[in-house]
């Protein structure tokens, strides 16, 4: 598997943490692996042959993966060239229809911005390469964000709080810090994250226990669960099994994968975690993971 990430423009930084893409020629049907929750809403491009989830079903083309409180599972079907946007968590709002309407749903771009959607999918699939991909995708989001109207800053505080506290400020201390109602607080969570307070809350700690873990695989399971503030080490093992279908002592190969395994990088995981992660334009990402291709043998 060769996998990169590539920063957006700046008018975009805020929003997307980064555009990725990952190729294996030689992928073939496998087991399915996990893909862990973090937050984040990711628009996929299946250039190649598609992933297919966990009942075997092929994914769909295009398609907007709504985060989700659980793992995802999936499973290469032939050869792979994928191409994913992850946003920020919040960083779709405006930029879609409410989340929630798509509850627990994974829309194509025509069901989420119906025709322009459907021309959006069309002119990347028919696009000479990667880059010229990545500035379709980005024509169209910078698009979208002119007409977006304008809204709370509400929301980006609140989301950043959480990130940047690892989930450990108590949802109704949020709402206070940001100046609204806990209520208030979970519609615009809804709308705009596509989770509760409470469950970005729950996979922020969780995120940070694998970034920690990953960085220092001798670390104790009851230290890493004092410091991402469980209650005690069952509490933490109850959490990782909610969120990956596994415990915090499975092999490997059981709770990551070919592709997965780059979502869970403590490098990446310090991007998603860090404060400045929404609110305002991010620094340039680092070197992408890996350099990629195009056929004629361009890096992309």
């Amino acid at each position: 598997m060769r996998y990169a990430e590539h920063p957006v423009g700046p008018a975009l930084a805020e929003r997307i943490e980064c555009i990725w893409i990952a190729e294996d020629a030689d992928a073939a049907p496998t087991a399915p692996e996990r893909v862990l929750p973090d937050g984040c809403l990711e628009w996929i491009f299946h250039l190649g042959s598609p992933y297919a989830d966990g009942s075997g079903r092929p994914q769909a083309t295009s398609f907007l993966a709504n985060p989700t409180t659980g793992p995802l599972e999936i499973a290469p079907t032939g050869p792979v060239s994928t191409m994913g946007v992850r946003f920020r968590p919040g960083g779709a709002r405006g930029l879609l229809p409410p989340l929630s309407l798509f509850p627990g749903a994974f829309p194509t771009p025509e069901e989420a911005w119906d025709g322009e959607g459907r021309r959006a999918q069309e002119e990347v699939g028919n696009a000479p390469g990667f880059r010229a991909r990545r500035a379709v995708v980005e024509r169209f989001l910078e698009k979208r964000l002119e007409r977006a109207r304008a809204s709370s800053s509400r929301l980006p505080a609140a989301v950043g709080l959480v990130l940047a506290r690892r989930g450990r400020l108590p949802v109704g201390r949020v709402a206070e810090r940001v100046g609204c109602s806990r209520r208030q607080l979970e519609r615009e969570f809804a709308e705009g994250v596509g989770l509760s307070p409470k469950e970005l809350s729950r996979i922020a700690r969780f995120q940070n226990v694998l970034r920690l873990a990953g960085r220092n695989p001798a670390a104790g399971w009851a230290d890493l669960a004092a410091r991402c503030g469980y209650a005690d080490q069952a509490h933490l093992v109850r959490e990782f099994r909610a969120f990956s279908g596994a415990t915090p002592t499975s092999s490997e190969e059981e709770t990551h994968g070919a592709l997965a395994r780059y979502f869970i990088d403590p490098a990446r995981l310090d991007t998603l975690l860090s404060s400045s992660s929404l609110g305002r334009a991010a620094t340039p990402e680092p070197a992408p993971v890996a350099f990629l291709q195009d056929p004629a043998g361009a890096p992309v």
